[in-house]
C-alpha cells in the first residue's frame, strides 16, 4: 500500500503596518544594492519601471500584459503608419470565441493528492514505495541528487541504496555518495561492488570511514530510461534516478536514515506524474482567465472527477471541495466548462482484474487503470456515477462528454466498439434524465479516424448525442494538412486537406442520424521540448516559434469552420517529455519546477482576443499575386466589420520571409482597413483603395501565420 503523508500547516497571520514594511523594504534593497556593487538605476528595474508595469504575475509566473514583439513587424510594404500593440482581453471580458483549452488536472485538496514518488519514501522504511526525480528527455540533461540529514552526528558503517523490484533503469551510470559534518566540506565514500554491471543491481552499498557524519549526499549523472512494470506491461517515465530506500547503518547495524528516527530528506526534483504538483494547480489555474479561453475541458485524464476518485466506497460519492470551487471560479470568470465522464472503478472490477494493483489502484497513470465498465452491474454503476455528477453540477455545467479517446487501446479495449456504444447510450440516458437541459458529447476520437467514427455511428450513437468530438493531433504536420492515423500508417489518408477530413466526419454523422450542429476539436497540440527526447514524441517535435504559429493557424482555421478548438494542455510541469504545455519547462527542481510562457501562450491569447464575438461567414474575397500556397478565414465581428485572415500554409519556420499579396473585397466599400500581426500582437492602419471592383489592399505581406484584416464600412 502506498505510504502517504499529509501535512496540515496552520498559517499565522502577522500584521505589518505599511510604513514599517516600506522602511524595512527600502533598507534591505539599499544593503543588497551596496553589496552587489549596483547603484540605484544601474540595471536594476525600479518600481514604476515601464518593463515592470507591463507584467502581470500569476503566482510567481510573470506574464506580459501585451504580446512580446518577437521580431520586427512589417504588415504592408511602404506603410509608415504607426504600429499599435493589441490589448488582450480577459476571459470574462470576451463575449464568445472558438478558443478552448484543457488544463492538465484540477485543483485538489490533500485528501485527493496522491504523490507516489514523494521524497519521503526514501526514508519511510518501506521497500515497496519509491522516489523518482522528474523524468528527463535525455540521459544528461542535469544531475539529480538526494540529501539525507541526520538529527545529530553519528558514526556510520555503510549506506545501502535500494531499487524497486518492479522498476528498471533507475540507476544512473555515474553515482557518488558524499558525507559531511558541516554541510560545507564533503568526503567521497567508497562503493562495495556487488555486480559487474551496477545498473542491474537491486541495491548498492557504499562504505564509510570512521568520521562522524551529519549529512549524506547522493549525486547521480547520466540516466537510463526508467520503466515501471504492471499487468499492462512497462511504462516509460523518461530518463531518471529512481530509488526505493536510502538506508544508513550505524556501528550497531541499525538503519538510522528513517523518518521515525528524525532523519530528513531533500531532493533535486520529484516526478509528480500526470497528476502534477498540487500547489502548481493553485498557482496556475488563473491562467485560463488571462488566456481568454471560453471553452474549458476538464476530467479527461487522471482527474479528481473521474469515477474511481468520486466513488471511493461503493455507493458513496464525493466531489473534492477545491475542485468544486475551481469549477465555480472558472464559470464566474467567463468559461464554459465541459466535463468528461470517464474511466473505470476498481470497486466494480472482477476478482481476476485485481492482481498486483493494490498499491497503485487510485493513481491512474502510469500504473494499471481500472477495467472499463462492460457488465450490466458495471454499466449501471457508471450511470449512477453520471447521475450524481450531473445532479451536483446542474446549473453550472451543461456539457458532458462520455469517455475520452475510446479508439485508443489504453482508453478502451480494441475490438469492443459495440460495448462502448452501449455504455454511451445508457450514460446519455442517465445524463438527460437527470438534467434535460444537458448536452451529451460523444467521447473525443483521437485523430480524425473516420473508420472508427463509422463503426460507432453504425451502432446508433450519433442519434443520442448532441456534440461530435475529435482530437486533431497533427504533431509535426501543419494544421491545414490531411494526415494519416499514427496506428494506421499503412493506410494513406484519402483526403486532400484537414478541411476535407472534417467535412467527411460531418457528412458521416448526418448520414447516421446526428441531429446536432456542434462539432468540437477538443484536444490538439504541437510539442517543442528542449532537448528533444529520445522517446515519446510521435513524428518529432517542432520549435517553439513554429508551435506558436501553428496555434494561431489552427485557431483561425477552426474558427472559420465554426468549430471550437482546445489546446492541450495549458501547462504540465509533471511530465515534460512531450512539452504538452503553453509554458516552458527549463529546469527540474523540488518542491517546484520553474516555468515561463512560451511564444504559443501569447499567440493563443492574442487570437482569443481578436476573435471575440466573431462568426464564420463565406463572403467573397480574392487573394492575388501571392506566390505561395495559402489558407484564409472569413469572419464577421459583432459590429458587422469583416475579419479576414490569410497565411502561407507550408510547414512553419522560425523566421519566414513574408510574401506580398493583393486582397480584393468585391462590391464592398470600406472606410477603414486595419492589418493585424497575430504572432506579435500588433496592428496598423493599412493603405487601400476603393475602386469599381470593390476594396483593394495592395502589398500586404503574408507570412506563415495569420495576418488578419479588420475591414469596416
Amino acid at each position: 500500500m502506498i505510504v502517504m503523508y499529509f501535512r496540515r500547516i496552520k498559517q499565522t497571520r502577522i500584521r505589518f503596518y505599511p510604513t514599517v514594511v516600506r522602511s524595512i523594504f527600502s533598507c534591505t534593497l539599499a544593503v543588497l544594492y551596496s553589496w552587489s556593487g549596483f547603484a540605484l538605476g544601474d540595471g536594476i528595474p525600479k518600481p514604476g519601471n515601464d518593463e515592470l508595469a507591463r507584467i502581470v504575475h500569476l503566482g510567481d509566473l510573470p506574464v506580459l500584459r501585451e504580446s512580446p514583439t518577437f521580431f520586427p513587424v512589417r504588415i504592408q510594404l511602404q506603410n509608415q503608419n504607426p504600429l499599435r500593440k493589441i490589448q488582450p482581453k480577459s476571459t470574462r471580458e470576451i463575449t464568445s470565441n472558438y478558443v478552448g483549452a484543457t488544463p492538465p488536472r484540477l485543483p485538489r485538496t490533500e485528501a485527493f493528492d496522491l504523490v507516489p514518488f514523494h521524497r519521503v519514501h526514501l526514508i519511510d522504511g518501506d521497500t515497496k514505495t519509491l522516489w523518482m526525480c522528474r523524468g528527463q528527455a535525455k540521459s544528461k540533461v542535469q544531475p539529480e541528487w538526494i540529501r539525507i540529514d541526520l538529527p545529530y552526528e553519528m558514526e556510520l558503517s555503510r549506506i545501502v541504496l535500494r531499487g524497486l523490484e518492479e522498476s528498471a533503469g533507475g540507476w544512473p551510470a555515474e553515482i557518488k555518495v558524499l558525507s559531511s559534518r558541516d554541510s560545507l566540506n564533503w568526503l567521497a565514500t567508497e562503493e562495495v561492488r556487488i555486480e559487474s554491471d551496477p545498473t542491474k543491481e537491486t541495491h548498492r552499498v557504499f562504505q564509510f570511514g570512521s568520521e562522524p557524519i551529519k549529512q549524506i549526499k547522493i549525486v547521480g549523472k547520466d540516466f537510463q530510461t526508467v520503466k515501471l512494470y504492471g499487468a499492462e506491461g512497462a511504462v516509460e517515465l523518461g530518463h531518471g534516478f529512481c530509488l526505493s530506500e536510502v538506508e544508513a547503518y550505524d556501528n550497531n547495524q541499525e538503519n538510522v536514515a528513517l523518518l521515525s528516527k528524525g532523519a530528513g530528506v531533500t531532493v533535486s526534483s520529484t516526478n509528480y506524474g500526470y497528476g502534477d504538483k498540487r500547489s502548481m494547480h493553485d498557482m496556475l489555474w488563473p491562467i485560463h482567465y488571462d488566456l481568454g479561453t471560453k471553452h474549458l475541458k476538464i476530467a479527461y485524464w487522471d482527474s479528481t472527477l473521474n469515477w474511481h476518485y468520486v466513488e471511493n466506497k461503493k455507493g458513496i460519492y464525493e466531489i473534492d471541495p477545491k475542485t468544486d470551487q475551481a469549477i465555480t471560479d472558472s464559470i464566474e470568470n467567463g468559461c464554459e466548462v465541459y466535463m468528461t465522464l470517464s474511466y473505470g472503478n476498481w470497486l466494480y472490477a472482477d476478482a481476476n482484474d485485481m492482481s498486483s494493483v493494490e498499491r497503485w489502484r487510485f493513481w491512474q497513470f502510469p500504473f494499471q487503470k481500472p477495467p472499463v465498465p462492460r457488465t450490466p452491474e458495471q454499466v449501471k454503476a457508471f450511470c449512477d456515477y453520471c447521475r450524481f455528477v450531473v445532479k451536483h453540477f446542474k446549473g453550472r455545467i451543461t456539457y458532458y462528454e462520455i469517455w475520452n479517446e475510446q479508439n485508443i487501446p489504453y482508453s478502451w479495449p480494441a475490438g469492443e466498439t459495440e460495448a462502448f456504444c452501449h455504455l454511451v447510450k445508457e450514460a446519455a440516458k442517465a445524463v438527460k434524465e437527470t438534467d434535460p437541459q444537458a448536452k451529451v458529447m460523444l467521447g473525443g476520437v483521437c485523430f480524425c479516424d473516420l473508420d472508427y467514427f463509422e463503426e460507432m455511428f453504425q451502432q446508433g450513437v450519433a442519434e443520442v448525442v448532441d456534440v461530435i468530438c475529435w482530437h486533431p493531433y497533427q504533431w509535426e504536420v501543419a494544421p491545414e494538412e490531411s494526415y494519416p492515423i499514427p496506428y494506421k500508417q499503412e493506410k494513406k489518408s484519402p483526403y486532400p486537406s484537414y478541411r476535407a477530413q472534417v467535412a467527411a466526419i460531418r457528412e458521416a454523422a448526418r448520414r447516421h442520424g446526428f441531429k446536432g450542429d456542434e462539432y468540437h476539436a477538443n484536444e490538439t497540440t504541437w510539442v517543442s521540448p528542449y532537448p528533444a527526447p529520445d522517446i515519446g514524441v510521435p513524428g518529432g517535435p517542432v520549435s517553439e516559434m513554429t508551435k506558436a504559429k501553428y496555434v494561431a493557424r489552427t485557431i483561425a482555421l477552426h474558427t472559420d469552420m465554426g468549430i471550437p478548438v482546445y489546446y492541450n494542455e495549458t501547462w504540465n510541469t509533471g511530465i515534460v517529455l512531450w512539452d504538452v504545455s503553453l509554458l516552458r519547462a527549463t529546469h527540474s527542481a523540488d518542491p517546484q519546477s520553474p516555468v515561463w510562457p512560451q511564444p504559443a501562450y501569447y499567440s493563443l491569447r492574442t487570437m482569443a482576443t481578436l476573435t471575440d464575438g466573431v462568426s464564420p461567414r463565406g463572403y467573397a474575397a480574392e487573394v492575388r499575386e501571392l506566390d505561395a500556397p495559402y489558407e484564409t478565414c472569413r469572419l464577421v465581428q459583432a459590429d458587422g466589420a469583416r475579419l479576414f485572415g490569410v497565411w502561407q500554409t507550408q510547414r512553419a519556420e522560425d523566421l519566414c520571409t513574408p510574401k506580398p499579396a493583393r486582397i480584393i473585397f468585391p462590391d464592398f466599400v470600406a472606410k477603414k482597413v486595419v492589418g493585424i500581426d497575430t504572432l506579435n500582437g500588433v496592428e496598423q492602419d493599412l493603405e487601400f483603395r476603393v475602386t469599381s471592383k470593390g476594396t483593394v489592399i495592395k502589398n500586404l505581406l503574408v507570412p506563415d501565420y495569420p495576418i488578419l484584416l479588420r475591414v469596416s464600412r
